[in-house]
């Protein structure tokens, strides 16, 4: 296996994991922490140039397909007749300001408590705004306004 495939297979299968967990990855060593582009490029011989690059192309794949899935979704409510295309219109300008926020506060140097905090004015401040627009508050899990019911939630219809 080439050195491309072998940081490309490492890459998808390291990146997948952090999918998964939400959390970034890091290998504990002793005394210190590397990263695991640190490892990967220590433990195969790569250049770290060339291990970033996979992990930032996977992160832009990644998010590619969540930005045409959360479209998908929209499009089918509509077509279902369960909110209108002006409403998923704002709900897709919604959610770009959404993640701009994400994107724009670090909440690392927070408390628990004072990101729980955050969190429910975030939630709060969301309710208020799909009920300005009429938008069911059902349809708030599309922007992570309310938390599912743990494995196999029952979706965006709340049916049990």
């Amino acid at each position: 296996m080439n050195k491309k495939t072998l940081v490309a297979l490492i890459g998808f299968v390291i990146l997948s994991m952090t999918v998964v967990d939400g959390n970034k990855i890091y290998a504990q060593t002793s005394p210190s922490r590397q990263t695991i582009v640190d490892m990967l490029v220590s433990k195969f011989g790569l250049k770290k140039t060339e291990v970033e690059s996979v992990f930032t192309d996977f992160q832009k794949q990644r998010r590619s397909d969540m930005v045409a899935g959360f479209k998908s979704r929209l499009d089918q409510l509509v077509k279902d007749g369960k909110i209108t295309q002006a409403q998923s219109d704002l709900i897709q300008k919604k959610q770009d300001e959404l993640v701009a926020q994400k994107s724009a506060n670090s909440w690392q140097n927070l408390t628990p408590q004072e990101r729980r905090a955050k969190m429910d004015q975030q939630r709060t401040d969301l309710e208020k705004w799909a009920t300005d627009n009429k938008i069911d508050l059902r349809y708030l899990p599309l922007l992570g306004g309310k938390v599912r019911r743990g494995f196999g939630g029952h979706g965006l219809e709340g049916k049990r």
